[in-house]
């Protein structure tokens, strides 16, 4: 038997989730999360080594909100992409640093 453990696992329907999913597979070190890692993990590890300004309880709290209630809010979800996007303009940040 053989198993394939790098099978790409589809994104999820929920739009929060799914953020989530996109950004584990676009960000890339230091900022990328480790196998095993959880999101609060994740983002604390970000926040603290790194010289990013997020407020990742806001990513937290809408992921949590999303995975274990499936609760939909608009305006978390509009805090929630605020976040993402300053991890993602860091990201663009530190490749313009190394060049």
């Amino acid at each position: 038997m053989s198993q394939n453990r790098f099978k790409r696992n589809k994104p999820p329907h929920n739009e929060i989730r799914k953020e989530i999913f996109k950004l584990e597979s676009k960000l890339t070190p230091p900022l990328n999360r480790k196998r095993g890692e959880t999101v609060e993990a994740w983002l604390e590890r970000i926040n603290d080594e790194e010289d990013v300004n997020i407020q990742s309880d806001i990513i937290i709290d809408a992921y949590n909100t999303v995975r274990y209630s499936n609760g939909a809010n608009t305006v978390l979800l509009h805090e929630f992409k605020e976040e993402i996007h300053k991890l993602y303009a860091y990201q663009k940040s530190l490749k313009k640093r190394k060049k």
